[in-house]
């Protein structure tokens, strides 16, 4: 099966195999195994809690040979400070907690777990990693979203793809992210710009005139966060994921020259081979369009052949904002 993998299934999140066979059985680990018995839905649930998040069983059942090393969900700490799941458990929970109907829907502390009568504890007192058919409680929940979020990020895509961006004085910047938005709730987004938060933007996409940072390199930051509650304690940050841009604004400067005395025709000067617009104007402050062109080798040459309709004409050379992502 490794080399299998190996050769058609490279780098799976999760690999499953599924026997043609109605016998009762499956197992966990780096790959999923489940026959196509009438459990077998529960099976794989139960299965890719071992394989997709390192869940450990929580049944009593002995398994010689067995290490006896913690999952997230087993533990044989007693010491309510030092419990790994304790963010889910009420302050009047008693630890270890009594495995009676009145802590049945509890996160607590239950002994016997990990193929162990005694000594051992797992957080609730039935879960899907002890009886089939049950759901997966809240501390396993929780195993399992941090896997996923191991391996799959909130932002699918940023734009400019680029993590470097230029842009001269007078142009705004634009920036978006293509997020995976789950189906119960929204993404939190943030934005910074030079490591402050800008308040009010709060969205997918993020605009900035490169104006107010002035001059010289600036850092744009995008934070992507899932506020579920399905977890609690994420030391990692797993779940949030962060994308930047360093960008460096440079002071724009266009310069004319005429080409003769009198008349529309003159040379534009600027920076590298920027997109330029011509504009007019027979009364001001009434600009309009004439031609885009893009310099080459930081040079353009006008002539305007328009007829004139009054007495003098004013021209301006001006370089267009960025295109919107």
């Amino acid at each position: 099966m490794d080399g299998l993998l190996a050769q058609f299934l490279p780098t799976p999140d999760l690999a499953v195999l599924l026997v043609n066979d109605p016998l009762y059985g499956g197992a966990g680990g780096s790959l999923l195994i489940a026959s196509r018995s009438a459990s077998a839905p529960e099976i794989v649930r139960n299965e890719a809690g071992h394989a997709l998040a390192g869940l450990g069983d929580e049944y009593e059942g002995a398994y010689p040979g067995y290490p006896d090393i913690e999952e997230p969900n087993t533990t044989r700490e007693t010491r309510p400070e030092f419990i790994k799941w304790k963010a889910w458990i009420a302050p009047a929970t008693p630890l270890p907690t009594p495995p009676t109907a009145a802590y049945q829907d509890a996160v607590g502390l239950f002994e016997g777990a990990h193929y162990h009568e005694t000594g051992w504890y797992r957080p609730k007192l039935d879960c899907k990693m002890r009886t089939l058919g049950m759901p997966f409680c809240e501390v396993c929940q929780e195993a399992l979203m941090k896997s996923i979020f191991a391996r799959v990020s909130p932002i699918d895509a940023q734009i400019p793809a680029a993590p470097a961006a230029a842009a001269f004085a007078g142009h705004t910047l634009r920036f978006a992210l293509d997020l995976v938005q789950p189906q119960t709730h929204s993404l939190l987004v943030s934005w910074l710009t030079n490591g402050v938060q800008a308040l009010r933007s709060t969205n997918s996409q993020f605009s900035l005139a490169a104006a107010a940072l002035g001059p010289g390199q600036h850092t744009v930051r995008a934070l992507a966060a899932d506020p579920t509650a399905w977890v609690r304690h994420d030391p990692s940050n797993l779940l949030q994921r962060a994308v930047s841009w360093t960008v460096q604004v440079e002071t724009a400067e266009l310069r004319l020259q005429p080409l003769a005395v009198s008349g529309g025709s003159f040379s534009v000067f600027g920076p590298g081979a920027n997109v330029v617009v011509i504009e007019a104007a027979d009364v001001l402050p009434h600009w309009r369009p004439v031609l885009t062109n893009r310099l080459v080798d930081g040079r353009m040459t006008f002539s305007d052949a328009t007829p004139w309709t009054s007495l003098q004409r004013f021209y301006r050379a001006v370089m267009p904002d960025l295109p919107q992502p």
